[in-house]
């Protein structure tokens, strides 16, 4: 019955479409009308009456499924909320389409796979998981007794503190026993990779002990199947909440008061429930309480629960975080010395830079000050040449009539002079005839003058001895006596006879006599005797000298007295004329006089006037000058108030910003001390992070700091980086920020330097001769550590891998003080200890662990290169050999820009010292003036200096950057050669091995016909291979065939010949993350059954990536070559179809990469013969030669 309804149902639809098929045609109802006619029977309208109300109960059923099916989509949507098909939608083929992609015939086999792995990962997470924790809780022993150890040795007074940590008293305490259990002393991690023959842990007696309990805590934390979005939430904090170690303890700080008769520990977290936690308290206390309570999460009352004093411990915790997850091969263990230290970092950092600013602020707040004081000035000096002003002009007026009355005066004057001159001229020209005579006698006398002076001279040169041998003569002989007797006569004296010659020559004054005899009181009776003496015959100078050598004088000078009284009488009268012609010049001299005082009265009262006129001229010169002062006063200040302008407004500026400064201090020096702290074992990557994550911290606790803040900038200055960089360290960010640290290191840095850079650093900043460089293997250790230590030397101890624990209590600073000594012991002796003594500890080996005990004891100083630093430093190497002029003058003027910019923020300090020095009125100091001019006019020059410098730099910077390529390979290839040690133990190459072949390469002679590029060019290639050459011979066939094809991808970087970068992953690492249905089904439609399951994963892999678009094609088109001869023939056979693979506008050398990557999926025995082509084709055809 059902179906013949069926059948009708099916018909009268039929019978509808037709009916709507063709109405709207008369002659079409009439065709439908009489074929209706042909199927009507009696039954028709009953069976019509049936139909309808079938089709109603169908669309109702219709309606209910779909209903149905609608609430069943939803679920499932909600379930998979990353489905995003349609819940209502009529068609059902975006379901259809996943259930068959889910669908697999082996489901079922899958599905207990799945669940016996996943039962092994459970029990596996549960080992690991209980270690894990039961681990922890015993570092948070070790932590505690550590902290403890500490805080004894603090002065507290009377009382002690120390911090109780064990089993938590709540209902999560019952799990801290089946962690602890004395069953549980074994290590998963030291367990066998393979699961059938290890030791289950949870077999034991543990399990019978415990079962439930960790079955109770995986339950909460894991889950059930098709888990709503609350339990997942739920089982997420429940994670997060017993996955922490905390979670099973309890904490507490103690307070101990020792009493006479009992002993009274109190605990505090009690106390600080009650109280506001501050009163009374050592700061200290206060500091490691705080720190205790954030870390361990101590639960305080809503009342205590204020603003926090002390929240240093969040960046502490920061750390601690960063050090677990730092995915390097070691580890920084963080101890409470780390936060001990950091506090002192802190406080110390503060108090420097709130003492800076403050000072900076003052400094700049007084120069605002004297700079406004001077505008002030300006304005007050402008007034007052205004004033001089006038007052000049009534001292000028006053001035011009004076000046007539002089004026008047000097017209008499005039007149008068011209009177005495005429008598001067008269007096003149008698005087002219005075000397005209004169001369005539001077001419006569000047003959015998210089005779008569001569024989004077020789007179005076008679010894006492001649002259006493003359005196004692008693018969002298003829030619003496003559002489003495002329003498005689001539000087007045009686000569009769010897006897009274005699007497004559013994006077004390005889010489004197003669010397000093005036010619004109010769007299003439003396004269004749004495001319007749000298007319004897034989009476000449020869003989007479030759009787007495004391009388040839005396002869020489008769002779010239007679001769000089003969010529006086000779112009005698001359004489008498010349005394005429002088009477007549004295009565005009008198005339001249008389005339000259008339004058002079007239000159009195002119000089009077005049006197009144300058003291009227000098009002009007002090006035001008004055005025001139003033103006240049007023013009030199305002001159030098333009020149300041720019300083003026940046100080304002500054002022503000050191305001701002002051605001964010806290925070920027929470930043700083946690950078100095724990940021030198870092290398510049997680660096960054860490202060990332610091400033995130201090934002969610509201601590204001500066979100630019640069520790670099905010920890050094420029004087001192320029300092450290003259001193050998690298110019780069990371070498700058382990400089920092070392300056400002509290606990003796560990430098983690593998080049040695850090320690060639410290050699050059410290003087050599207090420089001494040791190891633990010397066996003279301990007498250079105690001479150092002594006598205040900079120690550096290398290669401390394995510290020697005599070094414990230096790096503890047990120092003692006695007699004002400080001392230490070293092993059984006291040895004193320097203040200038410094410690640095060092290791070439990056990765080697170090003990937490050491690491709590020492600062870690990261020096392990970085790519951009080393890529600078082979920069430097290729552009001084190959352009060594240029080279040095880069260098040069580094280092001149350097010191001038360390000048010009020297001459801004002088300047505001100036300012801040100078007492009194700004513009009264010309040395201040001077000074002020003088460092704005060097300011400007430096700064126009700098920019010329700058200019040059970068022209040298420009030429230098085609040797770039050269050392961007350098600095690749070191840091992939660096990695090979991942790969083998033995692998290891340091840095000045690898720098020796650049320098070897840069040896080598080339074609001095090559340009710049063409020469760089041949390096780079000749580089690689070189590098390879050293690095090959070190490594196994297969291992220097993958390390050639790494170099060979580093070679096509940045060029057309590079990979895809999908494809090379793929290569390298052969997973993929999905694999794209229609990728399996081309695959099977290609191959079919001839390849391997790896085989088929492999390229539906490869062909569910992008860009594949060639690679299908030629699949398609060659299915035959592809299954027989691809998988069969031999590798240079199959070069061919490289090209065929490439995608559209791909160069032969990146469709190598996909050949070899086709090698590796479908021919992995290949791989290598197929990676030596490639590497032959891209590099050259000899690469490999220097293996042999």
């Amino acid at each position: 019955m059902e179906s013949g309804n069926a059948g009708l149902t099916g018909r009268n639809v039929e019978l509808v479409e037709a009916e709507r098929a063709l109405r709207g045609s008369e002659k079409d109802e009439e065709a439908f009308e009489s074929y209706i006619q042909e199927y009507k029977n009696p039954r028709y309208a009953r069976l019509l009456e049936e139909t309808a109300a079938a089709m109603e109960r169908s669309i109702a059923d219709c309606e209910k499924q779909k209903s149905v099916l609608v609430e069943v989509r939803t679920d499932y949507l909600k379930n998979h909320p990353q489905r995003d098909f349609s819940a209502s939608a009529g068609d059902n083929g975006d379901y259809e389409k996943l259930l068959a992609k889910l669908q697999c015939g082996e489901l079922e086999a899958y599905k207990k796979k799945a669940n016996a792995q996943a039962k092994s990962a459970v029990e596996h997470f549960k080992e690991d998981f209980i270690y894990k924790i039961r681990s922890a809780i015993r570092e948070a022993y070790v932590r505690r007794d550590e902290l403890n150890r500490i805080i004894r040795n603090l002065d507290f007074g009377k009382d002690r503190y120390q911090f109780r940590i064990g089993r938590s008293k709540g209902r999560d305490g019952e799990f801290y026993d089946m962690f602890m259990d004395e069953d549980l002393d074994i290590d998963p991690s030291t367990l066998s990779v393979s699961v059938d023959h290890q030791m289950n842990l949870f077999s034991m007696s543990h399990e019978n002990k415990y079962g439930h309990m960790i079955s109770e805590l995986l339950d909460l934390f894991i889950p059930p199947e098709n888990a709503t979005a609350a339990e997942l939430e739920e089982a997420r904090k429940n994670m997060e909440k017993y996955a922490d170690y905390r979670t099973y303890l309890s904490f507490e700080m103690e307070q101990i008061v020792e009493g006479d008769e009992q002993r009274l520990v109190i605990g505090l977290s009690k106390m600080i429930k009650k109280n506001s936690g501050g009163e009374g308290q050592n700061p200290l206390y206060i500091a490691l309480l705080a720190s205790f309570a954030q870390a361990y999460r101590i639960n305080l009352s809503a009342r205590a629960s204020r603003r926090p004093t002390i929240r240093l411990v969040v960046l502490d915790e920061a750390f601690s975080k960063m050090d677990a997850e730092k995915t390097s091969e070691t580890r920084c263990y963080c101890s409470p010395r780390d936060y001990i230290d950091y506090i002192n970092q802190y406080l110390a950092l503060f108090q420097q830079k709130r003492r800076q600013l403050e000072d900076q602020q003052h400094h700049l707040q007084v120069g605002l000050e004297k700079l406004h004081e001077t505008e002030e000035q300006v304005l007050v000096l402008r007034e007052q040449v205004a004033q001089k002003r006038q007052e000049l002009d009534v001292a000028n007026t006053e001035a011009q009539n004076k000046l007539q009355q002089i004026l008047s005066k000097k017209e008499e004057t005039t007149k008068n002079q011209e009177i005495s001159q005429n008598l001067v001229t008269e007096v003149t020209a008698k005087y002219g005839e005075i000397a005209e005579k004169r001369a005539r006698v001077n001419k006569q006398l000047s003959t015998v003058e210089p005779l008569l002076q001569e024989a004077q001279s020789s007179v005076k040169q008679i010894s006492k001895a001649q002259l006493n041998e003359m005196r004692a003569m008693m018969k002298p002989p003829v030619n003496v006596q003559l002489t003495l007797r002329a003498v005689c006569y001539l000087i007045g004296e009686n000569a009769s006879t010897w006897s009274v010659i005699q007497k004559v020559i013994r006077k004390e004054d005889f010489i004197n006599s003669i010397v000093n005899l005036d010619t004109s009181r010769i007299t003439r009776h003396g004269a004749e005797e004495a001319r007749n003496i000298m007319n004897t015959p034989g009476f000449d100078y020869t003989a007479v000298n030759h009787s007495s050598r004391a009388c040839g004088p005396l002869y020489k000078w008769v002779s010239s007295q007679l001769e000089y009284s003969d010529i006086i009488q000779r112009v005698k009268p001359l004489n008498d004329e010349m005394e005429l012609l002088t009477q007549t010049s004295e009565e005009l001299r008198k005339k001249h006089d008389e005339c000259m005082a008339y004058i002079a009265v007239l000159n009195k009262e002119i000089e009077g006037y005049s006197t009144e006129y300058g003291l009227l001229t000098q009002k009007c010169q002090r006035i001008s000058e004055d005025i001139q002062v003033v103006t240049q006063k007023s013009t030199r200040s305002y001159r030098l108030l333009e020149s300041l302008k720019s300083e003026q407004k940046r100080w304002k500026d500054s002022l503000e910003e050191f305001k701002k400064q002051l605001s964010s201090m806290i925070g920027d020096c929470l930043l700083g001390a946690s950078f100095v702290t724990y940021g030198g074992f870092f290398d510049q990557h997680h660096r960054s992070l860490l202060l990332s994550e610091w400033k995130q911290l201090l934002s969610d606790l509201e601590i204001p700091f500066n979100v630019h803040f640069d520790a670099m900038g905010y920890l050094s200055t420029a004087k001192q980086r320029l300092l450290w960089k003259s001193n050998g360290l690298p110019a780069d960010e990371l070498c700058t920020q382990n400089a920092i640290i070392l300056d400002r290191f509290s606990r003796y840095p560990l430098l983690i330097d593998p080049s040695s850079q850090g320690m060639q650093f410290l050699t050059n900043l410290y003087s050599s001769n207090r420089v001494i460089k040791t190891s633990f293997l010397d066996k003279s250790f301990m007498k250079q550590l105690e001479s150092a230590l002594r006598f205040g030397s900079i120690l550096l101890v290398q290669d401390v891998e394995n510290a020697d624990p005599v070094l414990n209590p230096l790096l503890n600073k047990e120092f003692h003080k006695e007699g004002g000594r400080t001392l230490i012991r070293i092993g059984d002796q006291e040895v004193d200890v320097s203040p200038a003594f410094k410690l640095f500890l060092s290791t070439r080996d990056s990765f080697h662990q170090f003990s937490p005990d050491l690491c709590s004891r020492v600062t870690f100083v990261n020096f392990t290169m970085t790519p951009s630093s080393l890529q600078d430093q082979c920069l430097n190497i290729i552009f001084e050999k190959e352009v060594p002029e240029l080279a040095k003058q880069r260098t040069d003027l580094l280092q001149e820009q350097g010191g001038m910019q360390s000048r010009l923020r020297d001459l801004e300090e002088e300047l505001l010292s100036s300012l801040n020095s100078l007492q009194g009125n700004i513009l009264d100091d010309d040395s201040v003036m001077n000074t002020l001019e003088q460092l704005k006019t060097d300011a400007q020059t430096i700064t126009e200096s700098i920019r010329k410098s700058e200019e040059a730099v970068q022209i040298i910077a420009e030429s230098s950057r085609v040797y770039r390529p050269l050392s961007e390979a350098c600095s690749q290839l070191y840091f992939v050669v660096e990695m090979l040690h991942r790969v083998s133990f033995l692998y290891r190459y340091n840095l000045q091995f690898f720098l020796d072949i650049l320098h070897d390469v840069l040896q080598q002679p080339l074609d001095p016909m090559f340009t710049p590029r063409q020469r760089m060019n041949a390096l780079l290639l000749s580089f690689y291979r070189t590098v390879y050459a050293r690095i090959s011979h070190g490594l196994t066939h297969l291992d220097a065939r993958i390390f050639a094809l790494r170099m060979c991808q580093l070679f096509v970087r940045g060029s057309p010949d590079e990979p895809e970068p999908e494809e090379y992953q793929l290569l390298l690492r052969g997973t993929l993350s999905f694999i794209d249905p229609s990728a399996e089904k081309f695959v099977t439609a290609i191959f079919g059954n001839t390849l391997s399951e790896s085989q088929s994963t492999q390229m539906e892999m490869h062909l569910s990536l992008e860009h594949t678009t060639a690679l299908k094609k030629s699949l398609l088109q060659r299915p035959d070559y592809w299954r027989r001869e691809f998988l069969t023939a031999p590798v240079e056979s199959l070069l061919g179809i490289a090209d065929e693979v490439g995608e559209s506008g791909w160069t032969r050398g990146r469709a190598l990469w996909r050949w070899l990557l086709l090698i590796k999926e479908l021919r992995p025995e290949l791989l290598i013969a197929a990676s030596e082509l490639v590497v032959r084709t891209l590099f050259d055809a000899d690469f490999f030669a220097g293996e042999t």
